[in-house]
């Protein structure tokens, strides 16, 4: 307990900075995706990160959520302190150790994983999968690097890893439910981190049996083929997979390709082909 509270003392001297680091990172990235600290839940959370059990934790989650504060909202709030306190330890504007930092990290970290249930569950259920998109969705297209690296660390509790690949099937309840208007941050970030897990979830939500098996049978070929087949298509979230493969890798690219993609009404995919264009005309001159 007591290094519990001397971990209490040097987190308390956070606050009068969170502001100051929030003005100055927003300037610094014109970012209109960077999250707002609430004083009264940052104060919250310096006390949280000193305790020593789940029980503990879960019990002062539950007094908070009495006052009708959100998940959502508490995870936001988690995810800024992780960002700010990362930031003033890399600056050594906190004076802790190496240790404490981590002890400080991970108890925060944790307490995301008590309000998504994570701690009685093995795998996070598609109800606490719909608080975390939610929570982190409004900010996935951040430009600040250290708030993108944390976003993503809390989704891979929704990506659940098999080896090197990612699983979406536990976004596709969400993106069943938004498929006619799908949220474009949630899917950029999918497809940008795996096309071919993103597209395949994109088959299976938008597509009848015989085109989810065209799909996973396509995937199968050499990727010029596969970029070729699929830009054939009418469907856009098979246009977006060859746009991200072709922004990825610069080698794949194709004029003519290119000029079927152009055809497409589909956001993401012009953003994208834009990319492509912007990079090329960069590297001619």
């Amino acid at each position: 307990m007591k290094d519990g509270l001397n971990i209490l003392l040097v987190i308390l001297v956070l606050l009068p900075l969170q502001f100051v680091a929030l003005v100055s990172n927003a300037t610094e990235t014109n970012d209109k995706f960077s999250i707002e600290p609430d004083p009264k839940i940052q104060n919250w959370i310096k006390s949280i990160v000193t305790l020593e059990t789940r029980e503990q934790i879960r019990q002062e989650i539950s007094e908070l959520k009495k006052k009708s504060v959100s998940d959502e909202h508490l995870i936001q709030q988690l995810i800024y302190f992780q960002v700010h306190t990362m930031r003033m330890f890399k600056m050594k504007m906190i004076k802790i150790t190496g240790n404490e930092f981590e002890k400080i990290m991970w108890s925060a970290y944790g307490t995301i994983g008590v309000l998504l249930d994570l701690d009685k569950n093995p795998k996070i259920t598609p109800e606490s999968s719909c608080t975390l998109i939610n929570a982190v969705l409004p900010y996935l297209r951040t430009k600040d690097p250290d708030l993108r690296e944390r976003l993503h660390e809390v989704l891979d509790w929704i990506d659940q890893r098999k080896g090197p690949w990612k699983d979406y099937s536990g976004y596709e309840p969400y993106l069943e439910s938004k498929k006619d208007e799908p949220p474009e941050a949630l899917i950029e970030y999918m497809y940008r981190m795996s096309p071919s897990e993103a597209v395949t979830s994109m088959a299976r939500i938008y597509a009848n049996a015989a085109a989810i098996d065209e799909i996973r049978t396509g995937l199968q070929k050499e990727e010029p083929q596969i970029l070729d087949s699929f830009s054939k298509r009418d469907e856009w979230w098979a246009h977006l997979y060859v746009a991200e493969k072709m922004r990825k890798n610069p080698k794949l690219q194709s004029s003519t390709i290119i000029a079927r993609l152009k055809k497409s009404k589909h956001p993401l995919v012009q953003e994208a082909i834009k990319e492509i264009e912007a990079c090329s005309a960069d590297e001619k001159k």
